[in-house]
C-alpha cells in the first residue's frame, strides 16, 4: 500500500462527500486506502459512506476524540508507506497526490508537505506555508501588524509573506487541513500530540518533524480548496479561546523558561483583549439593529403622542402620565420581540416577516391593552397609529438600508442573484429545486461543460459582464476538479462559487475563509433545521407552560400521575425538554433536524396504528412544515396526556 488517506469527520457530511468524490478521483492510478474516523456525527455522515463509499474503512466513535485523537486512531489501522491528514472539508486536484509522492522520491529530506490552499471564493489561504509562533512572529499575526507589510519576512514571519504562493519552498510550519508524510516519520515523531484538541496540533507535529532532521516543505504545483471555518467561524469566541489555548500549550511543550514565560503572558494578555473585543463586536452586531429599531419606534410613539393630544384633545401634555409611557414602552418592547422571533434580525428575511412581526405585536398590544385597568390605559387610537409607524418604518428603513448597503431598492437581507449553472440538464433542475427552496435568485442560464475550457479567460469575463453572472455552480460529475480550482483561482475577484455534490444531495459554498462553509441541502431546510422556528418552539414551550401553570388547579386533577405532569412542566419550562418532539430520546431519529425530547409525539398513538408505514414522512413533514400551531393543535388534542413519561 503507498498512500494512507486519514480524514476525521463531525457533522459535514455534505463537505465529506465532496471530500471524498474527489479523493477517490485523485487515487485511481495510486495503489491507496481511505480511513475515515467519525466523531460521534448526529447527522447521516456513516450512512452516506456505506451507501456510496463502501470502499472507505469507516471508525465510528461513540463519542468525539477531537482532531489529534481520531487521526491517531486512523493511523493504526493505516497500512501504506505514506501517511496523509486531510480535513474533510476540502477538495483535491486528480493528479495531486501523484506530484506530491513524485515530491517526496526527488526530496529524501522532505519529512512533511502541505500544499497551496484556495478558500471557497477562489482566493490563497496565506496559512497554506506558516512560521512558528515565536514572540516577535505571534505579535505581529495576532495584533495583526503583519497586514501592515504582508510580503516582510520581518513583519510576516507567521505566514512567510516573503514566499510566493506560487513557488516551492522549505517552511516551518504546515497546516493539518493537508499533511503528507512517510509512516515512519510519523511513527518516529508519534504522529499528533493528544493535548490538542482541535487547534495547534498541526504546528506541533511540524515541530517535531523539523527536530528530528528532517524539513517541511510547501508544495505549490498542485492546489486544494479548504472552506475555512466549516467547524468554528474565526469571529466566534470559540475560535478565539481555542486557537490561543493551543498557542499556549505549544509554547509550554518547546519554549525555553525565559521565552516561555515571555511568549505566554503575551499569549494569555492577549487572548483576553481578543475574548472581550469578540464578545463586544457579536453582542453590537446583535443588537445594533434591535437597539436602532428600538430608538426609532420610540421616537415615533413620541411625535404620535404630541399630535394625537393635541389634535385630538386640544392639550400637548394630554399623555404625559406614567400609565402613558409605560403603555409606549411595553409597546416598543412586544414589537421588538416579534420582530426577534419572525427572524427579522436573521442573515434572511423577506418582507412577509415584517408584515407578519407587526401584525402579531398589534394583537398582543390591542390583547394586553384590554387587561389593563382604565387607570393604566392610554387610547386606542395610539396604538393604531403606533400599528402603521411600525409597519411604515420597518418597510422604509430597511429599503433606504438596502439601497446603501446592496444598491438595490428591495426588501429582505437576501439580494437576488443571476446564476449561471455549469453542467447537463438533468443537474440544472437538481440546482434549481435546491437553490430555489434555499435561496433569492433572479434568474438561472445553463452552460455546457465543453464551454469551461472553450471560452479563454478574457472571454470569461465579457460573458459574465454581459449576462450579470453574480453566481456560478459547478456540477462536479463531469468536470474535472483541477479545470474548477484553475477557473476559481483565475477568477477570484468577480465571482461567488458554489459547488453541486456528486449525488446532488447538496450544494457547497464558503464566501471568505473567516466565515463559515455554507450548505444548500433539502434536507437541511427543514423548518426545524432554522433558528428562527426553533426559537419559535420555545417561545411556544414557555407560553404553553406558563398557561398550565396559570391553570394547573384546574388542570391538574384530569391527571393519574401528577407528579409526572410537574416534572414534566418543570423540564419544559428550564429547557430540558419540549412538549412536541419526535424524539424520545437524545438520539437523532431518521437524520431530521435533531431537537429536544419530547412529552408529546406529532402522531397521536390512535393514528400510528393505522398509518405505521406512512410514519417516518409524516414526521418529516413536521419537521418541514413546522409552526408554533401544529404544537398548539398537538397539545390541546393530547392534553390528558401531558403526564406521560
Amino acid at each position: 500500500m503507498k498512500l494512507s488517506i486519514l480524514i476525521v469527520n463531525y457533522n459535514v457530511r455534505h463537505f465529506l462527500e465532496q471530500c471524498l468524490t474527489s479523493v477517490e478521483k485523485a487515487i485511481q492510478n495510486i495503489e491507496a486506502e481511505i480511513i475515515v474516523v467519525d466523531n460521534a456525527s448526529v447527522d447521516d455522515s456513516l450512512q452516506m459512506l456505506q451507501e456510496h463509499f463502501p470502499r472507505v474503512k469507516a471508525i465510528a466513535s461513540k463519542s468525539n476524540l477531537g482532531f489529534a485523537r481520531a487521526n491517531n486512531l486512523a493511523a493504526k489501522h493505516a497500512t501504506g508507506e505514506y501517511i496523509l491528514a486531510l480535513n474533510p472539508d476540502t477538495v483535491v486536484e486528480e493528479d495531486c497526490f501523484v506530484k506530491c509522492l513524485m515530491f517526496f522520491e526527488t526530496h529524501p529530506d522532505a519529512g512533511g508537505l502541505g500544499v497551496r490552499m484556495i478558500d471557497g471564493s477562489g482566493k490563497f489561504l496565506p496559512e497554506s506555508k506558516r512560521g512558528f509562533p515565536g514572540f516577535w512572529a505571534a505579535f505581529c499575526k495576532m495584533t495583526g501588524v503583519y497586514k501592515l507589510a504582508p510580503s516582510s519576512s520581518f513583519l510576516n514571519q507567521y505566514y512567510q509573506g516573503h514566499l510566493s504562493e506560487l513557488e516551492s519552498n522549505k517552511v516551518p510550519v504546515l497546516s493539518g487541513a493537508f499533511i503528507m508524510m512517510p509512516v515512519n516519520i510519523w511513527n518516529k515523531v508519534g504522529g499528533f500530540d493528544e493535548d490538542y484538541f482541535m487547534y495547534g496540533e498541526d504546528i506541533d507535529l511540524s515541530y517535531k518533524i523539523e527536530q528530528s532532521g528532517f524539513n517541511n516543505y510547501y508544495f505549490a504545483d498542485t492546489s486544494i480548496i479548504h472552506y475555512k471555518g466549516e467547524s468554528t467561524s474565526k469571529g466566534s469566541l470559540n475560535y478565539v479561546i481555542a486557537f490561543y489555548k493551543a498557542m499556549i500549550i505549544f509554547a509550554t511543550k518547546h519554549f525555553d523558561k525565559t521565552n516561555r514565560f515571555a511568549l505566554v503572558s503575551m499569549l494569555t494578555g492577549i487572548l483576553w483583549v481578543k475574548a472581550f473585543l469578540t464578545l463586544l463586536r457579536n453582542y453590537i452586531t446583535t443588537l445594533q439593529g434591535i437597539l436602532l429599531d428600538a430608538f426609532a419606534l420610540s421616537i415615533g410613539f413620541y411625535l404620535i403622542r404630541k399630535y394625537w393630544a393635541t389634535y385630538y384633545h386640544g392639550d400637548v401634555n394630554y399623555f404625559n402620565s406614567p400609565a402613558i409611557l409605560f403603555n409606549a414602552a411595553l409597546f416598543v418592547l412586544i414589537w421588538i420581540s416579534c420582530f426577534y422571533f419572525q427572524g427579522v434580525y436573521q442573515k434572511k428575511y423577506a418582507l412577509k416577516d415584517l408584515l407578519i412581526a407587526a401584525i402579531w405585536g398589534f394583537i398582543f398590544n390591542l390583547s394586553l391593552y384590554a387587561l389593563f385597568p382604565e387607570t393604566w390605559r392610554s387610547s386606542r387610537m395610539l396604538l393604531v397609529l403606533s400599528f402603521l409607524w411600525v409597519i411604515l418604518y420597518a418597510v422604509l428603513s430597511r429599503l433606504v438600508l438596502n439601497r446603501i448597503m446592496r444598491k438595490s431598492w428591495a426588501i429582505g437581507t437576501a439580494k437576488a442573484k443571476h446564476v449561471l449553472v455549469i453542467g447537463d440538464a438533468e443537474e440544472f433542475e437538481k440546482v434549481r429545486t435546491l437553490m430555489k427552496k434555499n435561496d433569492f435568485v433572479d434568474a438561472f442560464q445553463l452552460i455546457s461543460v465543453g464551454k469551461l475550457t472553450e471560452m479563454g479567460i478574457e472571454q470569461w469575463r465579457d460573458y459574465i459582464r454581459i449576462h450579470e453572472i453574480q453566481e456560478i455552480v459547478f456540477c462536479q460529475n463531469k468536470i474535472e476538479w483541477k479545470q474548477i480550482l484553475s477557473f476559481m483561482s483565475n477568477m477570484k475577484d468577480l465571482l461567488n462559487y458554489k459547488i453541486m455534490t456528486a449525488s446532488g444531495s447538496g450544494i457547497i459554498s464558503s464566501p471568505s475563509k473567516n466565515n463559515p462553509g455554507e450548505i444548500l441541502s433539502l434536507e437541511l431546510e427543514y423548518n426545524l433545521a432554522k433558528t428562527v422556528y426553533l426559537r419559535q418552539k420555545r417561545l411556544f414551550d414557555l407560553g404553553f407552560s406558563m398557561m398550565l401553570l396559570i391553570f394547573s388547579w384546574m388542570v391538574i386533577f384530569i391527571y393519574k400521575n401528577k407528579s409526572q405532569f410537574l416534572k414534566n412542566l418543570h423540564a419544559v419550562i428550564f429547557g430540558k425538554k419540549t412538549w412536541v418532539s419526535y424524539q424520545r430520546s437524545a438520539e437523532q431519529v431518521d437524520n431530521l433536524p435533531l431537537i429536544k425530547q419530547g412529552i408529546l409525539f406529532p402522531l397521536f398513538q390512535s393514528e400510528r396504528i393505522v398509518i405505521k408505514e406512512l410514519e417516518a414522512q409524516l414526521l418529516s413533514m413536521y419537521a418541514w412544515n413546522y409552526s408554533m400551531w401544529t404544537d398548539l393543535d398537538i397539545c390541546l388534542r393530547n392534553l390528558h396526556k401531558l403526564d406521560q413519561e
